[in-house]
């Protein structure tokens, strides 16, 4: 005869098995991992001198879906910095744990859920609090934003994170970049962090398009990732490298693009998509620090706004919710004739400064509550 606490456990098992289950059938297009090993050895030979570049020893590297660990192992080899892998899927466990074992805790700790979960809130499948897996992903990392007159200032990151975003995924999981920016926390709580990603071209024409009246490109979320960080592409083509990495023209620049059979799902779907990849490095634009988070997302909220009228003129628009600003406007350089589809994101986070100090912004459409 089974006791009660043995069929609570079998019954409490059969439920994670079920959770587990659930959680793998709703991510099983989302994790994607760099499977060509000469790739990734050009790739950490290219940045070699990032990883290392700062005076803190308390820095981390990251990296999410690390699948059999080639990316892991040649970072491991070409950084001195410890290295925290969020990797779910069991199969790659030994790979992973045959690296840790052969450089040591001082160099490599394993957490065996997914990083990239805050984007989606996919953690909840699994019966996981957003606090305990805030803990298990940034616990232990010191806060490298520095405090003056109670506002954080930039320095160096407490960790760089390296992953491929699927291309079911890479907008969902920037468009979290952009949320978690302007509120200082998950990605960006401990301080300005850096970002080492392979990302889709369609994804990456959006956040590179320029003004134009073309909504499926430049959009609203073009804008936040233009304001919000420095963007730079890093270039992998070589002579040595000719298979599977060619050369692409994008808004009049030539960047080398990665393509799809160089990755592989993480849980060994056959990976179908023939998309090609780009590789990005995305950090804090230094303003940051500078501002408050509740200024940060009225201009969130106020490009979306904008955007949802786009292709109505710019200075009659702000004019009609900002009485007498018309002036104002065309004094920091703002054409008439402008649309607001065709404002660049300097200009409209001149517009956004200059507005928000107005009286009545707070009683706008652009105000909401946080």
């Amino acid at each position: 005869m089974i006791s009660k606490a043995r069929l609570n456990q079998f019954n409490g098992s059969n439920m994670q098995q079920e959770l587990l289950k659930s959680y793998l059938r709703k991510t099983s297009n989302q994790f994607i991992c760099l499977k060509n090993q000469k790739i990734a050895e050009k790739f950490c030979e290219k940045i070699a001198h990032e990883l290392d570049c700062d005076n803190s020893k308390n820095s981390y590297l990251f990296e999410a879906s690390p699948g059999y660990g080639i990316l892991t192992e040649n970072l491991l080899k070409h950084s001195k910095r410890k290295i925290r892998v969020f990797e779910h899927v069991s199969k790659h466990r030994p790979h992973l744990e045959a690296l840790h074992q052969k450089y040591g805790n001082d160099r490599m700790e394993i957490i065996d859920k997914q990083i990239l979960d805050f984007a989606t809130g996919n953690y909840r499948l699994l019966d996981l609090e957003r606090e305990d897996l805030l803990r298990l992903c940034f616990g232990g990392l010191t806060n490298n934003w520095s405090h003056s007159t109670d506002r954080p200032q930039q320095t160096q990151p407490s960790f760089r994170l390296f992953t491929a975003l699927s291309p079911f995924f890479a907008r969902e999981f920037l468009t979290y970049l952009v949320y978690s920016i302007v509120r200082f926390e998950s990605f960006f709580e401990s301080g300005p962090n850096e970002f080492y990603l392979f990302v889709p071209i369609s994804i990456y024409r959006t956040i590179a398009s320029k003004p134009s009246r073309n909504l499926h490109l430049y959009t609203a979320f073009t804008i936040h990732m233009n304001t919000l960080f420095e963007r730079h592409e890093i270039d992998l083509y070589s002579s040595d490298l000719k298979n599977g990495i060619d050369k692409v023209k994008i808004e009049n620049r030539h960047h080398s693009i990665i393509s799809s059979t160089n990755f592989a799902y993480t849980n060994d779907r056959k990976f179908k998509s023939k998309e090609a990849f780009i590789l990005i490095k995305l950090k804090p634009k230094p303003f940051i620090s500078q501002m408050e988070a509740d200024y940060l997302i009225d201009y969130i909220v106020f490009v979306k706004q904008s955007f949802m009228k786009r292709t109505n003129n710019a200075i009659k628009y702000y004019e009609k919710h900002f009485p007498g600003c018309t002036i104002d406007l065309i004094g920091l350089g703002i054409s008439y004739y402008k649309t607001l589809g065709d404002l660049t994101s300097d200009e409209m986070f001149q517009i956004f400064s200059h507005v928000h100090k107005l009286p009545h912004f707070s009683h706008s459409i652009f105000k909401n509550d946080h």
